[in-house]
């Protein structure tokens, strides 16, 4: 790790606020749109294979951009009241207007961009549907122009073809991933949560403050939502929110991979960023395996994710969130600990093998619950999931 720059005293400030203010403006917004969805038509509908048995707005993932994008506005606002701040003010408006230095770069616009094109584009899908041909050819034309115009890593050890190549995958696969695993009440909202805070807290040690900034930005965004979507969810991230999510995540990571967060090997530099997602990437590919193996399209929705595959065990619907938090925490901090306290290269690789199998192993091998407990067996009834939980169905779009 590289030491920690002793300027960093006003972005922890900044980093506080901007994670306190996009959680209760994500709150308050979040409120906001579960009134608005259902007059506007943006519900999620009761199917035979859904989770839900009434309908469910749509607009988690509007409010959590409104949120950031509030935050920014009162960044601009901070830095034309406040102008010129010494370095060694750490007001609460000195530190938001920290927020300029963050932005001020074209790759933040491209980023801002990119991300209003998920929304919008989600918000079309939520609506009137979109065909899953469609959805990844918007994600891969918007990944190629992102990527093309500068929000590409910088490996020093990689050709610049590859590395734009890799982008381009990187931040589709991350879209997609995240869709797909926003099928049980607050999953994807905690995992892109845990997410934000781990790469949030390395890309600040390791003196990369200004995307620490909007991951954390990012995160209070995602706590505030899911005050409203965990179990039973009264609003939904929609395809807009897992887009956004996704697009945010993926593209942060890209413009900070420039190796300074994490010195060698350097096949950590490439798979740290992956690991904090991993329970979102561990249930993409098993899905697409268990689909191509009983030779069914990969576009074709079903209940095989590994949510499913827990509730098929007999697990509740919120035991089974918990669960995989758990695990994508676990193999967050196992990312930390190699970053901050391990040296020796092959320390670092027996750490992060062991940290990431052996969870998702413990998780296939859970045995079945015969018999869920009473009390979640009553919560699930009185919400119209009780009778669903061997065999539930996707609410995969």
């Amino acid at each position: 790790m590289h030491p920690m720059n002793a300027n960093l005293g006003p972005w922890l400030v900044a980093d506080a606020i901007a994670l306190v203010a996009c959680l209760a403006f994500s709150a308050l917004g979040t409120g906001l749109c579960r009134s608005i969805a259902p007059k506007i038509g943006f519900v999620d509908k009761p199917a035979t294979r859904k989770l839900h048995r009434s309908p469910v707005p749509l607009l988690g993932g509007a409010a959590i951009y409104a949120s950031l994008a509030t935050l920014v506005a009162l960044g601009y606002a901070a830095g034309s009241l406040w102008g010129e701040i010494p370095s060694r003010t750490e007001s609460a408006w000195a530190a938001l207007s920290r927020l300029m230095e963050a932005v001020d770069d074209h790759r933040f616009w491209l980023i801002a961009g990119g991300a209003t094109v998920c929304v919008a584009v989600g918000l079309v899908d939520d609506r009137v549907g979109l065909s899953p041909f469609a959805r990844l050819a918007v994600q891969g034309s918007l990944s190629a122009a992102v990527v093309l115009l500068g929000v590409r890593p910088e490996y020093e050890f990689l050709p610049t073809p590859s590395l734009e190549i890799l982008a381009m995958f990187w931040l589709v696969g991350v879209m997609n991933a995240f869709n797909l695993i926003d099928g049980a009440d607050g999953l994807a909202g905690g995992i892109a949560l845990i997410a934000c805070i781990t790469l949030g807290s390395i890309m600040l040690m390791g003196n990369q403050p200004a995307a620490s900034l909007l991951l954390l930005a990012l995160a209070g965004g995602l706590a505030g939502f899911l005050i409203h979507n965990f179990h039973p969810a009264r609003i939904f991230l929609g395809s807009s929110g897992s887009l956004l999510v996704g697009f945010l995540l993926g593209s942060t990571v890209l413009i900070a991979s420039d190796g300074r967060f994490i010195e060698s090997p350097r096949i950590a530099r490439l798979v740290i960023p992956l690991l904090t997602l991993a329970v979102p990437v561990y249930d993409t590919m098993t899905v697409v395996i268990i689909r191509l193996a009983s030779r069914s399209s990969i576009f074709r929705a079903d209940n095989n994710h590994v949510h499913h595959r827990l509730m098929r065990k007999g697990f509740s619907h919120r035991t089974t969130v918990t669960i995989l938090w758990g695990i994508s925490a676990v193999i967050c901090a196992v990312s930390m600990i190699t970053v901050l306290a391990l040296t020796e290269r092959w320390m670092r690789v027996a750490v992060l093998a062991a940290g990431t199998i052996i969870p998702f192993l413990i998780l296939e091998l859970l045995p079945a619950r015969m018999v869920a407990s009473s009390a979640d067996s009553a919560s699930e009834t009185r919400h119209g999931t009780g009778s669903q939980r061997i065999n539930p169905p996707t609410r995969e779009r």
